[in-house]
């Protein structure tokens, strides 16, 4: 069916035009010369039987409502859609209420912000509205919206096909546009399909790049080279990069990330082992109370210095109820971060994601909820080259909690583990050469890296070569000297009837172990505990490497 003239025809002939027309040749209208954007044969077929939905006499649309849920979906997902359809698709194309209301949303929230709308703000807006509805639509809309989000198919075939369709659309409708008698809508609708088709002509080809050319293998080899990447902490931070910190709850993953903090703003050393390069912090804690940090990020900043590296740290003054992109995106443009490099930490990822999920039970078990949640920490790494570290706590197994996802978007993981040596800081991910695993203690206050595990392991064989047989060692408790007594501590007649040899070698041996390292509580400690009925006991004991 043609519109032409304000009028409806029932064949397939384009009136006041010949052949020639549809071939990129002039035609006049009763008010204007307009020329046609050229047309292929396949392309001319289009026309045939397409309705205009701008047409004020033609309100229907010869999309089906799977391939308007496809589009809608994916606008909502992926960007390079968005940024292409959003000049060519209008709410009115969508025969559904819901998809015309999400539609209209999330095309406004586009053009504002550039970027996309993430859903818990797009089903906020639904809510407000639709609040002069009956509960029972109210509730409809959500359903259907839902729906929607979740009707995404990601992928290079699914997105190429949808804005193949969008650019015969234009092409069709930039045609259509010459003929309308409304001469001022023509023109502005020919020159701005004209642009659209040429912007979307360009990037057809998604999932590769619209260049094609191709590096040979020696020039491929200059371009690696030449990508140069700094890292914020020598071997153990990258800039530009996503990395998890997980570990079991309570084994102190937040006070590695306040010494971390500290070495940052200060240029020094990160527990007097790795360098730094001084760094702003953007510190986002969605566990812990203001007065909690700041007693614990003290003891790791440089006291004579506060004022003169104060402006590198930034924590919200009001935490947002969850991360997302948009709130992201506004505190980069008013710190401009993007102009440096920097650390970003979330802690942790489970509280800072939660309240883009409240309607997804267990989310943080789902691959989607997961990607979606680390994807734009990712992708705000690679675009400001800052790094991103988010901690994650382990289930009760001690393995990684939730979704495989966890461990498979970020670049890096970092691990805490529990160990006999003490805790332990090991990670891998994408990396040539992977960091010796650190064993941390606590001296004092303060924790710091006791060296690496392999170093201290030969250590160890050093002492069991000075001073024999390490049996003695093995039936030593680990206990924290202040909780020493003499119930849990081992005194040397117990310590001959467990092993079965005699007092004097127990002593001798124990002697040995405290020459040989007596200030380490890696090996032996001894303490001698009080007594009102006669000669004070002494007790041996282990200092475990971390106490916190």
């Amino acid at each position: 069916m043609e519109i032409l003239n304000g009028k409806k025809r029932e064949d397939n002939r384009l009136e006041q035009c010949d052949s020639s027309s549809l071939n990129g040749t002039s035609t006049q209208t009763p008010n204007d010369s307009i020329r046609i954007p050229e047309l292929t044969p396949e392309e001319i077929r289009v026309l045939d039987g397409l309705q205009n939905p701008d047409s004020e006499w033609n309100t229907e649309f010869h999309w089906g409502e799977e391939f308007q849920r496809h589009v809608l979906s994916s606008m909502l997902h992926d960007e390079v859609v968005m940024d292409q359809a959003a000049t060519v698709v209008k709410s009115g194309y969508f025969t559904n209420e819901v998809h015309q209301l999400v539609y209209s949303i999330a095309a406004e929230y586009w053009t504002k912000y550039e970027s996309l709308a993430d859903k818990w703000w797009i089903a906020q807006e639904i809510e407000e509205q639709t609040s002069s509805k009956t509960e029972k639509l109210r509730n409809h809309f959500h359903v259907e919206f839902n729906a929607v989000h979740h009707y995404y198919k990601p992928g290079v075939e699914s997105r190429a096909a949808i804005l193949a369709k969008l650019i015969d659309f234009a092409k069709v409708q930039a045609t259509k546009a010459a003929f309308s008698t409304h001469l001022t809508a023509m023109k502005e609708g020919k020159f701005a399909f004209a642009d659209t088709i040429k912007k979307l002509e360009s990037v057809q080809q998604l999932g590769s790049a619209t260049d094609t050319e191709c590096f040979d293998l020696v020039e491929y080899r200059d371009f690696a080279e030449s990508i140069k990447r700094a890292y914020l902490v020598d071997e153990w931070l990258l800039a530009g990069s996503l990395t998890v910190f997980a570990g079991q709850q309570k084994l102190g993953k937040s006070t590695l990330m306040f010494a971390l903090v500290g070495a940052l703003l200060g240029g020094d050393h990160w527990l007097d082992k790795f360098e730094v390069t001084q760094s702003p912090v953007l510190y986002l804690d969605f566990e812990n109370p203001a007065d909690y940090v700041w007693e614990n990020l003290v003891e790791y900043l440089p006291a004579n210095r506060l004022e003169e590296i104060g402006h590198l740290f930034k924590a919200p003054k009001s935490m947002p109820s969850a991360l997302t992109s948009e709130w992201l995106k506004k505190i980069t443009e008013k710190y401009r971060l993007a102009e440096q490099t920097g650390l970003l930490i979330v802690d942790s990822g489970r509280a800072a994601f939660n309240g883009l999920f409240s309607d997804v039970p267990n989310w943080e078990n789902s691959q989607g909820p997961v990607r979606s949640a680390l994807e734009p920490l990712q992708k705000f790494a690679r675009e400001t080259g800052w790094a991103v570290v988010v901690i994650h706590h382990d289930n009760k197994s001690g393995g990684f909690s939730g979704s495989s996802d966890w461990e498979a978007v970020p670049d890096y993981i970092w691990r805490l583990e529990r160990s006999k040596e003490g805790r332990k800081l090991k990670m891998r991910g994408r990396l040539k050469v992977v960091p010796a695993t650190q064993v941390i203690k606590k001296t004092g206050d303060r924790i710091e890296f006791a060296g690496s595990a392999s170093d201290l392991a030969a250590e160890e064989d050093e002492v069991r070569k000075a001073v024999g047989d390490d049996s003695i060692l093995g039936l030593l408790p680990v206990v924290k000297r202040s909780e020493v007594t003499i119930e849990n501590g081992m005194t040397v007649k117990q310590l001959a009837e467990l092993s079965g040899k005699p007092d004097s070698s127990i002593r001798r041996h124990l002697n040995r172990l405290l020459e040989v390292d007596p200030e380490s509580g890696r090996r032996v400690s001894i303490k001698q505990l009080e007594s009102t009925t006669g000669r004070p006991p002494k007790v041996y004991f282990r200092e475990p490497m971390l106490a916190v």
